[in-house]
């Protein structure tokens, strides 16, 4: 009976063993950091991101050598000595982060996914990130990831003393969507912009966007867009907004192709 009770747990054992290998561990173990703030490229930008000689931030790109990382960090010119903090952390704050997404992952199948055809395989992948940036410009510092698989990406905050705060998914899509449209003219196209129709094509745009990425279930998007007439003066709406940027990034003033 003993025996038999050891088998039990020693399957039970391997079996956890194999879980904990899903997703990557110790990826930066083994960097030299000290060779990396040697050798990396560093950059000076304003907070545009525009590359500017006297520029208050710093982008610092890993050489050649790290190339297998695609990972960059920024910080003010003045907290460079916090960023080197963050860096040697990088290994543990990176487990952190996978064991959170692996324990995720070990959930059941959502029953959308299953509907999409997702196998446990494909499901996984879904997980699968890696580090992009390190930011110790914005505070709190953050840490952004981009997915390997699917278009989605999200960052983890440090609370103070560099530990861990919390981890929020699409967190910047809302902001970024609602920077794009309050720095436009208050009329583009046939649309005049105020603080409450912006709002609404942010949310609209960010639950459809989410929706048909993902393929959840519709109850979950409240604001998500069917209408066809609706999406194609939406996709109208964000083209005219793309082409004001592009005017803006030329230098030339935006005119409204639209207006009489």
């Amino acid at each position: 009976m003993l025996q038999k009770f050891k088998r039990l747990f020693s399957k039970k054992s391997q079996k956890s063993q194999k879980r904990e290998s899903i997703l990557p561990r110790n990826r930066f173990a083994d960097l030299d950091f000290e060779r990396v703030l040697k050798s990396g490229t560093r950059c000076c930008v304003d907070e545009d991101g525009h590359y500017v000689e006297d520029g208050k931030i710093t982008l610092f790109e890993f050489s050649i050598d790290f190339t297998e990382f695609e990972f960059i960090g920024d910080f003010k010119i003045e907290e460079e000595d916090q960023f080197k903090q963050l860096l040697p952390r990088l290994n543990s704050f990176d487990n952190a982060i996978q064991s959170y997404l692996e324990s995720e992952l070990q959930q059941p199948i959502p029953q959308f996914a299953k509907n999409l055809g997702y196998t446990q395989k494909r499901w996984e992948k879904t997980f699968c990130f890696h580090p992009w940036i390190l930011s110790g410009e914005e505070n709190p510092p953050n840490l952004r990831y981009v997915a390997d698989y699917v278009n989605d990406e999200f960052t983890v905050y440090f609370a103070k003393r560099h530990r861990l705060k919390y981890q929020r998914q699409d967190n910047d899509l809302r902001k970024k969507l609602l920077d794009l449209f309050t720095n436009v003219p208050g009329k583009i196209g046939k649309n005049k912009l105020t603080e409450a129709s912006i709002s609404s094509i942010v949310q609209k745009l960010y639950d459809s966007r989410n929706y048909y990425i993902h393929g959840d279930e519709k109850s979950k998007y409240k604001n998500l867009v069917t209408d066809f007439n609706e999406m194609y003066d939406l996709r109208t709406l964000c083209q005219e907004v793309l082409r004001f940027y592009i005017f803006q990034e030329l230098g030339l003033e935006y005119f409204d192709f639209s207006s009489p």
